[in-house]
C-alpha cells in the first residue's frame, strides 16, 4: 500500500479522541523533525505507539493526514461561519479591536516553535512537489478566509487601506510574522503585531 493510496474503512471499536490527539501530536513531531519526506503512516504510527490501520480508520491517505496535521499544529478551530453576520454590527473601534485580536491570535500560534517547524517543513517540500504545492496552497487559502472576510468588512467600512488589494495586505501581515519568527528566529511580541496591523488600517471615526 502506497502512502498516497487509500485503504477501506474497517469496523472496530469506536474512535478514541485520546488516540486522535496522540496521532496528530506524533504527526506534528514527525513532520517537524523528519520533514515531509519522512512523513509517513509508518513513522507516525511508531511515534504515536499505534498501528497503520488505526490511522487509516481516521485519515484514508497521506494528504488527509497532512492537512489534519497542519490544522492541529496551527490549532485551527471553527471560525465564525459568517464574519459579516458576526461582526458587522460592531462600532468601528470595536471592529478594529476584533481584527487586531484576530491578528494577534494568528501571530501567537504560527510563531510557536513547533508550528513554525511544521510550516517550514511543508514549505521546503513544496519547491520540489507540484502536487503538494497545490494542496497546501488550496488549504492555506481556505483557512485564511475568515481573515480575508474580516479585512473586506474593514475595507467596506473605510477602516482599511483601499490603495492596496486585500490579498496583498494579507500577505504583508502573514509575511511580517513568518519573516520575524521563522527566518530571523526572533520573538514576536504583541506590540510588533499591532504596529503591522496599524500600517494597513485607518483610525476609527469618532
Amino acid at each position: 500500500m502506497q502512502e498516497n493510496g487509500t485503504e477501506p474503512a474497517t469496523r472496530g471499536r469506536p474512535l478514541s479522541s485520546e488516540l486522535d490527539e496522540a496521532i496528530l501530536e506524533a504527526a506534528c513531531t514527525v513532520l517537524a523533525r523528519q520533514g515531509y519526506r519522512g512523513f509517513s503512516f509508518d513513522a507516525v504510527a511508531r511515534t504515536a505507539g499505534t498501528t497503520r490501520p488505526a490511522i487509516y480508520r481516521r485519515w484514508t491517505n497521506r494528504d488527509e493526514l497532512l492537512l489534519a496535521t497542519l490544522d492541529h499544529a496551527m490549532r485551527i478551530e471553527g471560525a465564525p461561519a459568517d464574519i459579516h453576520l458576526t461582526f458587522a454590527a460592531l462600532p468601528d473601534a470595536d471592529l478594529l479591536a476584533a481584527f487586531e485580536e484576530m491578528a494577534l491570535t494568528f501571530a501567537r500560534i504560527v510563531s510557536e516553535p513547533r508550528a513554525s517547524a511544521v510550516s517550514i517543513s511543508v514549505s521546503a517540500a513544496m519547491y520540489e512537489d507540484d502536487a503538494l504545492r497545490a494542496l497546501a496552497q488550496s488549504h492555506h487559502y481556505d483557512r485564511r478566509r475568515p481573515l480575508e472576510d474580516m479585512m473586506h468588512l474593514l475595507c467596506d467600512r473605510g477602516l482599511l487601506r483601499r490603495d492596496i488589494p486585500v490579498a496583498d495586505l494579507i500577505h504583508a501581515l502573514v509575511g511580517a510574522v513568518h519573516y520575524r519568527s521563522s527566518m530571523m528566529l526572533e520573538a514576536i511580541n504583541d506590540a510588533y503585531v499591532v504596529n503591522v496591523v496599524r500600517l494597513m488600517t485607518r483610525p476609527a471615526r469618532d
